[in-house]
């Protein structure tokens, strides 16, 4: 005896329309940009805000590495009141159906595809009730797709080298060799975020940042170096040798080292860059002079090019950034910022690299840096095919 569900070649041939159809029915995709990384994110319209958030952490430096789990947050949607919760474990259904507009709605019921959102939707992620993060999550993108697998999603979003792209090599020159404070800073660096050069017209020549132990751990450069990649890389590598205060050798005293880093030879006044200094901690310092180097603007003359350093057709003056795993090339201006940090520490440095327009984005990729001698190979082979 046949069982009543058992496949037939009747039933398949009436079953296969509508599963062809099923197969067939795009995915909706929403692409979400963060105002504190380059890195953006896809997620299905069936996912979540609690979704959302998790891949977030996951992609990016959101509470310095730490899971969805570990912190207590809020979302904040443009146009709809109150905030959807973190805190699941702490609300019951009840409370969630008698107080539907109220502020203690559960990201995790939320799905995308039932909040109305609509492309340039800005919502405010609140990290942390204690230290209070917030961060602007931008609605980029709403794409419908026949040729995507769900189970790729939640992800992020993809991206693809220049065509015909072949990274630069060179054995002449080691730049981790010539530069081992910086390199190391760059190789055993948790949380790096690296910004060369020269953003636009601001007085910012250089911001590098890392998280390990718990620190941020900052280098600024807010004067110009002479117009030569080793005189400039010497003023990175010479900031880098120095390092924040321990206590007992082990534990850091601060949850914040700045690092103020000015040229040999720099005759102006430092402002309040000199003032109140307290070493392991605010501090700052003229580098020494560069000793005898290979003329880097000839090794490497887009990269020379992209600093403002040599004249090229085909290279704008411009900046490098790299965060998250994101390597971005960058010209034009930049996105004005305000800062209230203390005066005179390397915070000022900070964000100040963020291109004003995506138009100003030469390049952006996905890119497993693995030292700076491989930064600027890899540059000078994507500027090599501009």
């Amino acid at each position: 005896t046949r069982h009543p569900l058992q496949e037939t070649p009747q039933n398949r041939e009436a079953e296969s329309p509508a599963s062809k159809k099923l197969k067939s029915e795009p995915l909706k995709i929403f692409t979400f940009a963060m105002s504190h990384s380059p890195v953006q994110v896809q997620l299905l319209g069936s996912h979540s805000l609690f979704d959302l958030v998790d891949v977030i952490c996951q992609t990016t430096t959101v509470g310095m590495n730490e899971s969805v789990y570990d912190h207590m947050w809020d979302i904040f949607v443009n146009g709809i009141s109150g905030s959807f919760n973190s805190s699941e474990e702490f609300v019951t259904s009840a409370d969630y159906g008698a107080d539907d507009g109220g502020p203690f709605r559960i990201a995790r019921r939320a799905k995308l595809e039932g909040l109305d959102l609509v492309e340039q939707t800005k919502m405010t992620l609140k990290y942390d009730y204690g230290s209070t993060s917030l961060y602007t999550i931008t609605l980029v993108k709403i794409d419908e797709v026949n040729n995507e697998e769900a189970s790729a999603f939640p992800r992020e979003k993809p991206t693809q080298m220049p065509a015909g792209f072949q990274e630069f090599s060179i054995d002449t020159v080691d730049l981790n060799a010539m530069f081992p404070n910086f390199n190391t800073f760059i190789e055993q660096a948790e949380m790096l975020s690296v910004n060369l050069f020269q953003p636009g017209r601001k007085h910012n020549y250089g911001y590098v940042e890392r998280g390990n132990k718990g620190v941020k751990h900052m280098i600024y450069i807010p004067a110009a170096s002479k117009k030569e990649l080793s005189n400039y890389l010497h003023l990175l590598d010479y900031g880098s040798q120095f390092t924040y205060s321990m206590s007992n050798g082990s534990f850091p005293c601060y949850n914040w080292f700045s690092m103020t880093v000015f040229p040999d030879g720099y005759n102006k006044s430092f402002g309040k860059y000199g003032q109140d200094l307290q070493p392991g901690f605010c501090d700052m310092k003229v580098a020494s002079a560069n000793q005898e180097q290979p003329d880097l603007n000839t090794v490497f003359p887009k990269v020379a090019a992209l600093a403002g350093y040599k004249k090229d057709k085909k290279v704008p003056k411009g900046w490098i950034t790299l965060k998250d795993g994101i390597l971005r090339i960058c010209s034009g201006s930049s996105k004005p910022i305000q800062c209230n940090a203390p005066p005179g520490t390397a915070f000022h440095g900070e964000g100040q690299h963020e291109p004003d327009t995506p138009d100003g984005i030469l390049f952006q990729g996905k890119v497993e840096i693995q030292s700076l001698h491989h930064v600027f190979c890899f540059v000078e082979g994507v500027l090599c095919g501009l």
